[in-house]
């Protein structure tokens, strides 16, 4: 584990004021030059990530924005609209034109553009299905770099995040697992975010760091509880 950079995580969640705060604090005290987004949107994020002072010097923004049959969650809407939104990010982040580069696609369809190891930091904030979150960090893990963060959003407290006909959240406990397959460390962070330290080989070792008193409870059965009464049984 690199302790210098859980210090740095740990000083960003004591002090930031939300989520953009905190990650553009990360990223000064890790002086990342390389940073991947997934799931970009209309690139509000991305362009506070590169507006900020700060050493990033490639920012990838990956994001299909096109509609996907198979993501059963609120923004998947029609490809006109995604169209909007596109151009949306491009507008918001084009003053760092220079800086970016935009892979138009799925994780899966585009994540091979960056070579392996290559990213100081990644985050994750695309499709938040099992499915998704899977892909996501299975994929984008190895084109960090040892010693670099997997982070992302929308760590819920609870898989209900949006209304019943959606697919579960499971951003929560899923990443906790990942950190656990892969032996490194997580920091679990206020505003619902998550950072899997990516260790040095000889610093390998699964631990978690929670800074917001989420718990230690990390299985699903605890985050499966029912919105409603349910039906009674009958015999």
């Amino acid at each position: 584990m690199n302790t210098k950079t859980l210090a740095d995580i740990s000083q960003a969640a004591a002090t930031a004021e939300g989520r953009v705060t905190l990650w553009r604090a990360i990223v000064a005290a890790s002086e990342a030059a390389t940073m991947l987004e997934i799931g970009v949107w209309k690139g509000a994020f991305a362009a506070a990530m590169l507006a900020a002072p700060s050493s990033l010097s490639r920012y990838y923004m990956l994001d299909p924005w096109r509609r996907l049959p198979q993501w059963n969650k609120p923004f998947n809407r029609d490809d006109a609209a995604f169209a909007a939104v596109f151009d949306a990010a491009i507008a918001a982040t084009d003053f760092a034109a220079a800086r970016r580069t935009i892979l138009r696609g799925t994780t899966a369809e585009m994540i091979d553009a960056i070579p392996d190891a290559a990213l100081d930091i990644a985050y994750v904030d695309g499709d938040h299905t099992l499915r998704g979150i899977a892909i996501d960090l299975m994929r984008a893990y190895p084109k960090v770099r040892p010693g670099g963060i997997l982070g992302g959003d929308d760590f819920s407290a609870t898989v209900w995040q949006h209304r019943d006909a959606y697919e579960p959240t499971l951003v929560n406990p899923f990443a906790v697992y990942f950190a656990e397959a892969q032996e490194a460390t997580i920091a679990i962070l206020p505003f619902r975010q998550f950072a899997i330290l990516k260790p040095e080989e000889e610093n390998r070792g699964f631990r978690v760091v929670d800074l917001v008193g989420e718990g230690e409870d990390w299985s699903l059965r605890s985050r499966l509880k029912p919105r409603r009464k349910p039906v009674p049984q009958t015999t």
